[in-house]
């Protein structure tokens, strides 16, 4: 039962612990708090517990130490997986951020120094609306070719089977470099 003299019951003293440990950003503090927090309540409750008669002494120092070891690896354990997750939930936000600011800059740069830059997507479609290429095939930049296969502007059977093949080497490379140079025929789409 609840002393009527202590100040939180196990519930909101849990919930007020998970809470401090989540604001807490150094972990050592976080282990160093948890273990303060299990020695203060094994103290308040044998203080509350003793002078009631509710148990004799080293009885209820067990219970209460072992009631509270469980108490503080089910905590550790909860804060260490949920700190884990978010872990990694910023992590993966990081190199997203990352890689959208590389692929930002390497267009940029090859806008610079090619007349067309198209950025193909897994199945080797458009991926984005290409205004260059459609003023260069087709001469009018307000159409659109998003969404249609690369092997599609290639006229030649040979083309579009060495450009697929280059770009699956090119998807299994590390580097997602191309594995040469390649020199192909594209042709726009009849009008």
């Amino acid at each position: 039962g609840e002393h009527p003299d202590q100040w939180f019951s196990h519930r909101q003293l849990g919930l007020l612990v998970l809470a401090q440990y989540f604001c807490c950003s150094r972990l050592w503090l976080v282990g160093l708090d948890c273990l303060l927090e299990t020695m203060c309540r094994v103290l308040v409750e044998y203080a509350n517990a003793v002078p009631s008669g509710t148990a004799s002494g080293p009885t209820l120092v067990g219970k209460l130490l072992a009631a509270e070891l469980l108490t503080l690896i089910t905590t550790s354990i909860c804060v260490a997986s949920l700190r884990k997750h978010d872990f990694e939930r910023f992590k993966q936000r990081f190199e997203e951020r990352a890689l959208r600011l590389n692929n930002g800059a390497m267009t940029r740069m090859l806008d610079l120094m090619c007349d067309v830059v198209v950025e193909l997507d897994a199945q080797f479609r458009v991926a984005q609306p290409a205004p260059h290429l459609c003023a260069l095939f087709m001469l009018d930049a307000s159409r659109t070719v998003q969404g249609q296969h690369f092997q599609d502007f290639m006229p030649s059977e040979e083309d579009k089977c060495r450009f697929e093949t280059f770009a699956r080497a090119s998807m299994l490379e590390p580097s997602g470099a191309m594995p040469g140079a390649m020199l192909a025929t594209l042709q726009g789409p009849s009008v």
